[in-house]
Formats: C-alpha cells, sequence, structure tokens
C-alpha cells in the first residue's frame, strides 16, 4: 500500500529474480535437445532424398522407355549407372535382388532401409505403381 492507501500493481524484485532464473535454465537445456535431434534428422533428411532420388529414377523409366535400377554392391548404393554416396555414419540395406523400374512405372518392388545412430527409415517401392514412400521404426 501507498501513502495514500492504493494498492501498487506489480512485481517484486524477488519474483522477477525468479522468473530470470528460470528463464535461465531454460536457455540453457535448449541446445543440448538440438544435439540430440541432430542426428534423427539427418536420418529422416537422408531417407527423404533417397526416395526423392528413387522416385526420379522411375521417371527416368517412364521417359526415356527403358529399365532403371537400384542396387546394392559392396555397400554401396547405385541408382542407375550413378554410385550414391552415403554420410558418414549411415549405412544401406536393400533386397539382393535390384529393385527395377520398368518403362510403364511399375517395378519388381523391394525395401531399401537406411540406418544410423537414430534408428533406420524403411524406403518402400511398391510392385504394381512403382510409388516410393519412407516410413520411420
Amino acid at each position: 500500500m501507498s501513502a495514500t492507501g492504493k494498492a501498487l500493481a506489480g512485481f517484486t524484485l524477488i519474483e522477477l529474480l525468479v522468473a530470470l532464473a528460470i528463464l535461465a535454465i531454460a536457455v540453457s537445456l535448449a541446445p543440448m535437445s538440438f544435439d540430440r535431434m541432430a542426428p534423427r534428422r539427418q536420418l529422416e533428411a537422408q531417407a527423404e532424398q533417397l526416395a526423392s532420388e528413387l522416385r526420379d529414377l522411375r521417371s527416368l523409366a517412364l521417359v526415356t522407355g527403358s529399365l532403371r535400377q537400384a542396387r546394392t554392391q559392396g555397400g554401396a548404393l547405385w541408382l542407375g549407372d550413378s554410385k550414391k554416396d552415403l554420410p558418414e555414419g549411415l549405412a544401406i540395406q536393400a533386397p539382393s535382388a535390384p529393385v527395377v523400374f520398368f518403362p510403364d512405372g511399375s517395378s519388381s518392388g523391394g525395401e531399401l532401409v537406411l540406418s544410423g545412430p537414430a534408428g533406420e527409415r524403411r524406403i518402400t517401392v511398391t510392385m504394381a505403381t512403382g510409388s516410393v514412400r519412407v516410413a520411420g521404426t
């Protein structure tokens, strides 16, 4: 209360210091959570990139009227005649037979598994339509 008998509105110094301390703790913890999310985001981004390149390979089969394939050889992934380099820490597993895209847009079907420290993502190519999708596990 002031000298005139009215209550003053506002915050006390203690309340402001407590709020600043809570804010400082929250800000100091934020970089740690972002560091833990980086490998997962890299895995997701790489899986989406690979799915996009498989879709491009399918489109190339449609446009050129010729077979196109994705295969693994010696631990490396080949998309058509191009070798796909994966970032450090990521590995690809694919069926023993290549995934073949046919000129009509269909495919032999298959599943590629991209794995890393943050888990794995499955890239599935459907047989009838040749569509490509990514699923996490």
